[in-house]
């Protein structure tokens, strides 16, 4: 393209290489055919497709372009910069990539093959391969517990990789590790606590419609209980046993919980996508703070479980299913709102967020532990209530979710 030193080819060009770094020009975007995959195709998609999955990937309740110009955009810390440099980013994009089904050999050749000659690539590539053979391994795994029709298997398939990448993704940054052992350390100790978990959500709830929406939710609170331990995943070969019974046991009551209330709670039909991953990505937050005090016994191994810690867990399982239940009311509300129409994501995702927080104060004042067909509904009529009373009032909201309304009006 020739169009003026201002014009819009010169300003794409550096908004690729803002948001992507020296590696990436803009003619893996604008210079060769596009080419983007089919539903018979998973592989038909060219880097520059992938790349802007990729993007989406990052935050789903946000639209890609928009998550771009966060990445291009110098002064906002939003998003990373020179992306393709970025570990989090590369776990990321390898993940994509052998989602499609395609081997790990190949995606360091396709990276390889459209990156702008000349650019310092070595640990760019070293990272993105070592990330390809585990996810490589991962869907290897999973392929023989998946069942259902081909183009089930592929959903299943592409949902437990991706949610697989995005943990690491997530890991990997927490712990600012940026290549060489550390790297390999933290990545395989990673897949050794969520590889058997993420697979075993997906084979549970294979062939479902939210199947992606319940991997996603729970795989955000995996790896936030993953960063906040002690453990030493830099280490080579870390004791990461009790830590993986926890997570196990955590990731199975969360997706449970998810699943229940995706699957069979209040009508999302009129959702759009983007509104739907902000319903169950908070949904998720809200579980796993109901878990925070059974974090101990969900350490342990439930063949070993005393009577006690049985009784507990059971008490763990209702308790998210039961905040599951209530939150799903009230986001759902909050979603589907037309004046929440008018908002833009981010802003409707803080007011989630806020509603998600104040949630556990007003869980207080019930029994969230009771079996669900014992359970107060007012839980979600509070909470419900309360959605809509934000939405009404947009922001500055704040003073509704400090709880300066008692319960009782809001029922």
């Amino acid at each position: 393209m020739t169009d003026g030193d201002g014009g819009f080819a010169k300003r794409a060009k550096t908004v690729v290489q803002t948001a992507f770094g020296s590696a990436i020009d803009y003619d893996t975007f604008a210079g060769k055919p596009f080419k983007a995959r089919t539903a018979s195709d998973s592989k038909a998609g060219g880097l520059a497709d992938t790349l802007i999955d990729t993007i989406a990937g990052m935050d789903p309740t946000r639209k890609p372009e928009d998550i771009m110009a966060s990445a291009a955009d110098s002064k906002d810390p939003a998003v990373s910069k020179s992306l393709m440099s970025n570990p989090a980013f590369q776990a990321r994009l390898a993940g994509e990539l052998i989602s499609q089904g395609r081997p790990a050999g190949d995606v360091k050749t396709m990276i390889q093959a459209e990156a702008v000659g000349g650019a310092d690539t070595t640990k760019m590539l070293a990272n993105t391969e070592a990330y390809a053979k585990s996810f490589e391994e991962v869907y290897t795994s999973a392929v023989g517990e998946m069942t259902g029709s081909d183009s089930q298997k592929r959903a299943s398939l592409e949902a437990i990789v991706e949610s697989a990448a995005v943990t690491v993704a997530k890991i990997v940054e927490k712990k600012g590790v940026t290549g060489g052992d550390s790297l390999t350390n933290v990545l395989n100790n990673s897949m050794v606590l969520v590889k058997g978990s993420l697979i075993a959500i997906g084979k549970t709830n294979q062939g479902g419609i939210n199947l992606s929406l319940i991997l996603s939710a729970t795989c955000d609170q995996m790896s936030s209980l993953i960063t906040s331990s002690t453990v030493d995943l830099t280490a080579s070969g870390a004791n990461v046993s009790t830590l993986g019974m926890q997570v196990k046991n955590f990731g199975e009551i969360v997706s449970s919980a998810v699943a229940q209330s995706l699957n069979s709670g209040k009508d999302k039909s009129k959702l759009d996508d983007k509104e739907k991953m902000l319903v169950a990505a908070n949904m998720g937050k809200g579980i796993a703070s109901s878990l925070s005090s059974y974090m101990i016994d969900l350490a342990v191994d439930s063949s070993v479980m005393t009577e006690e810690q049985k009784a507990k867990m059971t008490k763990a399982g209702n308790a998210a299913k039961n905040t599951a239940v209530a939150l799903d009311s009230a986001l759902v509300e909050m979603a589907a709102d037309q004046d929440a129409d008018n908002l833009n994501n981010e802003v409707l995702n803080s007011m989630a967020v806020a509603l998600v927080a104040q949630a556990s104060e007003t869980f207080k004042s019930f029994d969230m532990t009771v079996d669900a067909s014992a359970f107060d509904g007012n839980a979600g009529k509070v909470l419900t209530n309360m959605a809509r009373l934000v939405v009404d009032i947009r922001p500055p909201c704040t003073r509704v979710l400090r709880g300066w309304m008692p319960t009782s009006r809001l029922l």
